[in-house]
């Protein structure tokens, strides 16, 4: 079962990459511009995936998991999204701070 749902993510991830990369090429489709976005990596993004991996692994999911069994009424999980909401809210209140950090 776990094989069959890898290869139906890689299959898809091939199918998305042939699909994109001509198209990201010739610059736009239908009229539209197409480019990719690219950012530095600094230590927002470092300090940002470390604590994002913590909570993940405390809380038992990421943000759409965690909303989901929300929804199926689970106490553990409302006190995680409590949790997300309060370090979203803190992130955001110090993103100046944050994007003035150092960056490769």
């Amino acid at each position: 079962m776990a094989a069959a749902v890898v290869c139906a993510q890689l299959i898809m991830l091939a199918l998305a990459s042939l699909i994109f990369a001509p198209l990201l090429s010739t610059g736009s489709v239908f009229g539209q511009q197409l480019s990719g976005t690219l950012a530095p990596i600094g230590v927002s993004v470092m300090v940002g995936a470390f604590i994002f991996g913590v909570g993940m692994q405390l809380g038992g999911g990421c943000a759409s998991g965690t909303l989901f069994t929300v929804g199926g009424g689970s106490t553990r999980m409302t006190i995680t999204l409590i949790a997300f909401i309060a370090g979203s809210l803190a992130g955001s209140a110090h993103l100046p701070w944050w994007l003035g950090q150092p960056k490769l």
